[in-house]
């Protein structure tokens, strides 16, 4: 989940864990490596891909588009007014999420690619359209992957490396491509010999702009309280929620992702409500965080089992905030 920082420049801040194939209404699945997941309750959904900044908020909920035309033609009809899509949500029946930042004008515009059967070939085609101005969002289905164009002269550049087995090789593949400038996207996964699958990580540079980026990571929370108090803790510091990592070397761990932008002030807070039961009432709830200037992240879900749920709200703020009498 998630940084609501300008539209389109900090963009792929807030890029969604990229799966192998599963379409964007899903969570992704334990890799053979390491991967994203957020466990869930009523609902699925995507990391918001409206980008994160100081402004308040609105929504629309739309019906679900099952194929990647349909989604297109609404998608851009939204983008036009400035709403940006942000994911599957899905109740009794799926809808489709839009948001928009009040005090934006930045509209956008979608198209999709045909799924390449390989990463290094997904990056020769993302470089292609990041040359144009476009942002790979993820894959919609198993054969086509999604992208965006917000208004603005920016482009993007891609990389893709092997996915690390060990955090502390993570972390430093991550802060290596992070102080050139590129931003961790998350893992893609594509079919290799005898039906497994081969995982790489993806990496986005934004060409329009001269940022670094800082990864750590922590402990896992077992509960709201508990995500709420590392995450505001981090988010303090500069350090944005990015969703949580399993590796399995030398065991199966999970860890928490959090990122800094270097070249920004940013601080993040959070808030976490109940799990909304229905179109009309995750409306109003996110409505009425949008209105406070929180941006919808996602539905976590806390525990082994996963017994407590919620969803997650961010704001942003490039204020430092100081206490005392100074």
């Amino acid at each position: 989940m998630k940084e609501f920082g300008s539209l389109g420049k900090r963009a792929y801040e807030v890029a969604s864990p990229v799966c192998s194939g599963r379409g964007i209404i899903r969570s992704c699945a334990v890799s053979l490596a390491l991967t994203f997941f957020a466990t869930i309750a009523q609902a699925q959904s995507l990391t918001n891909h409206v980008p994160l900044q100081d402004s308040t908020y609105d929504y629309r909920v739309l019906p679900y588009e099952p194929t990647v035309a349909g989604l297109i033609n609404q998608a851009n009809s939204e983008g036009a007014q400035r709403f940006l899509y942000g994911g599957n949500y899905v109740f009794s029946s799926t809808v489709s999420i839009y948001g928009r930042a009040v005090s934006s004008n930045v509209t956008a515009t979608y198209q999709s690619i045909a799924r390449p059967a390989s990463a290094a070939a997904l990056v020769t085609q993302l470089n292609t359209q990041g040359a144009a101005g476009f942002l790979y969002l993820g894959d919609y289905s198993v054969s086509d992957s999604l992208l965006v164009n917000y208004s603005g002269n920016d482009t993007f550049a891609y990389r893709e490396l092997p996915t690390a087995l060990t955090e502390a090789d993570f972390l430093t593949q991550v802060n290596t491509q992070g102080a050139q400038g590129y931003a961790f996207m998350g893992n893609v996964g594509f079919p290799a010999v005898g039906g497994s699958f081969v995982f790489s990580s993806l990496f986005v540079k934004n060409s329009a702009v001269s940022e670094t980026f800082q990864y750590e990571t922590r402990n896992t929370s077992p509960d709201v309280t508990a995500f709420l108090s590392q995450a505001g803790t981090q988010g303090r510091l500069g350090y944005r929620y990015s969703g949580d990592l399993i590796f399995n070397s030398p065991s199966l761990a999970s860890r928490s992702l959090y990122v800094k932008n270097n070249a920004r002030s940013d601080r993040f807070y959070y808030e976490a409500l109940g799990v909304a039961n229905s179109a009309p009432d995750f409306l109003a709830q996110a409505n009425a965080m949008g209105t406070r200037k929180y941006l919808y992240y996602s539905n976590m879900g806390f525990g082994t089992p996963a017994t407590q749920f919620a969803s997650i709200y961010v704001s942003l703020s490039d204020v430092l905030f100081r206490a005392g009498f100074d």
